[in-house]
């Protein structure tokens, strides 16, 4: 979604530039062909995203990564 967004706003932006001829192209001409690159990218990762189901994103656990009890109660206890 994001490079839909971004490829939006630079396509908006990008539409006020000369597109000049094709033996004199102008300054619109690049960033119109980036905005259109990234438009495309974004719509082809949301269509895979929505369609294509991957796998489960298991839960964090916090205590497991600071060492349990133990390393806790002494941060809390130099906090004191």
């Amino acid at each position: 979604m994001l490079f839909l967004l971004i490829g939006l706003g630079a396509f908006y932006i990008g539409s006020t530039y000369s597109m000049g001829t094709p033996q004199r192209p102008g300054t619109g001409v690049l960033p119109g062909i980036l905005a259109w690159c990234l438009i495309g990218s974004g719509l082809l990762l949301a269509i895979k995203a929505f369609f294509i189901d991957g796998p489960e994103i298991e839960a964090v656990r916090m205590a497991a990564a600071c060492d349990g009890d133990a390393r806790r109660d002494r941060v809390l206890a130099a906090d004191r």
